[in-house]
Parts: structure tokens; sequence; C-alpha cells
């Protein structure tokens, strides 16, 4: 039941940011800055919300039981998506019109449509096809969030409720704070998944290696075949079985390099019992009818 408290507690603070967000508007009847935050987000957030408005109930949960399911393909589906198409669209399309936005004031797209094919009936189609693509999207987020808080519960929690309040959630900071508390919501997500990443990499930062560099960045590249291998594996064992023998089996190689086997060998083990016991749960479930 403590993960589940720790969950509320992070949604707590996310309603927070929303408010304070809110709080924080200076032109809360102006439509520019309940979308576009007055146009005023730096490099940092909007680089960091970018970056969290990827980490979706697909990306965590959805990507883990494709894996498992579907095996190695999934490393090409997530890695082409997340290293080239959404970086490239927002490169060649995305400043584009970013610079069409600012220059004409638009705030949707729906409204540059309009103006570009000087057509109201097109925008009208446009905001209904964006309409219709979005329930999907919101729907995969509510059930990953009941789905979530049901599992670390042990069942205390229902799927219905633990959906409803993280709807009841993002609805709050979403109608609260707009895109600015959309924006800092994201930003705060992305800190502590780059902070509880970084753990495992400080954890080695006290060792002595000839080539530091060198070895964070194997170390890195071993947690990362650590996920993939457990999540791509087809074995009848537990979940946690599953994990504690990848863990321990890329790990023991760099252990007995390096010599240092009480972190590479714990984090290896512990990450990989997390990760086997995620995989097997989420990436056994029956899909959706």
């Amino acid at each position: 039941m403590i993960p589940a408290i720790v969950v509320f507690l992070y949604l707590a603070i996310v309603l927070y940011i929303g408010i304070f967000a809110f709080r924080r508007a200076k032109g809360k009847e102006e439509a520019e800055d309940y979308f576009l935050a007055s146009r005023s987000l730096g490099p940092f957030v909007f680089l960091f919300s970018l970056f969290g408005t990827n980490m979706t109930a697909f990306a965590i949960l959805g990507s883990s039981g494709h894996a498992f399911s579907n095996g190695i393909v999934t490393f090409g589906l997530m890695a082409s998506s997340s290293a080239f198409v959404i970086p490239l669209t927002i490169f060649l399309i995305g400043t584009r019109v970013w610079a069409l936005g600012k220059k004409y004031g638009f705030m949707t797209p729906v409204q540059m449509f309009r103006d570009r094919w000087e057509c109201g009936h097109i925008g009208t189609v446009i905001f209904v096809v964006q309409s219709v693509l979005l329930v999907p999207y919101i729907i995969i987020g509510i059930m990953g969030g009941g789905t979530t808080l049901y599992t670390i519960s042990g069942g205390a929690v229902p799927f219905w409720f633990g959906g409803a309040i993280v709807a009841m959630v993002v609805m709050s900071y979403v109608f609260f704070g707009g895109m600015r508390g959309t924006a800092w919501v994201n930003t705060f997500q992305t800190v502590l998944f780059l902070l509880f990443g970084a753990i495992a990499v400080l954890t080695m930062l006290p060792l002595s290696f000839p080539d530091k560099r060198a070895a964070l960045t194997a170390a890195f590249l071993n947690r990362f075949a650590i996920g993939f291998a457990i999540g791509a594996a087809h074995l009848s064992w537990p979940g946690w079985a599953v994990g504690l023998t990848f863990g321990l089996l890329l790990s023991v190689p760099d252990a007995i390099i390096t010599k240092a086997w009480g972190p590479i060998v714990g984090m290896g083990a512990a990450g990989g019992v997390l990760i086997g016991l995620a995989v097997r749960h989420w990436g056994s479930l029956p899909a959706a009818a």
C-alpha cells in the first residue's frame, strides 16, 4: 500500500503545480496566455516538457507489454519514433508552424489552416479529426493510471477509481493551469525520470576507473540491455525470477572486470526484479476487446 500512497502524494504535487501556474498567470483572461503561456516558455521548460509528454502510459507500460509479446521489434518501433520521427517532425514542421503562429498570431492549428486556405469549413473538419484522434490517447492514459494504482495497491484501489483519480487530476491542472501548468507538470515529471535514472550512474562516480567516461557509458548501456532483455524474454518463470536472472547475468561480467561487486550487482539485481515484475504484469495483461 505504501507505493500507492507515494503515487497519491505525487498526484497531489502535480495538482498543486497546476494551481500554482494558474495563480502565477499574468493574463488569466487572455486566450494566448491559457493556450500558449503567452509564448513565454523557455528552452529548458520546452525541452523537458516534450520529454515528459512522450512518457505516456504506452511508452512506460504499453511498450513493455509489446516487447513481452513481440520481442525485439519493439526496440525498432520505439527507437524510430523517439529518435527520428518526433525530432524530425518538430524540426521540419514544428519550427515552421511556430514561426507562422508567432508572425500572424495563430494559437491553434485550426486558425492556421482556416487562414491559409481561406475556408472556415476546413477548420471545422480539422477540429473534429483532432478530437477523434485525441480520445484513444486520453483513454490509454486513464487506463494506465487505473491499472498502476490497482496493481501497486494490491487491489485496494479499484481500477475504475484509480482511473477516475488520474483523470480528475489531469483535467484539473490542465483546466486551471492551461499550457503553463501542463508544461510545468511535464517538466517536473522529466526531472523525476532523470533524477532516478541518474542514481544508478551516481553510484559509480566514487569508484576508480582508468576511463570513467567509458565506464559510465558502458553502465548505461548495460542497464538498458537488462531492461530490454527482460522485456523481450519469453520464459515461463515468475516475473521476479526472470528479472533477477537477467539482472545478475548481465551485471556479473562488469563486476568481475571492475571488482565493484556491490553497486553493480546490487543495482542490477534490484532493478531486474522490479522490471521483471512490471513486465510480467503489464506484458501479460489480456488485450482489450
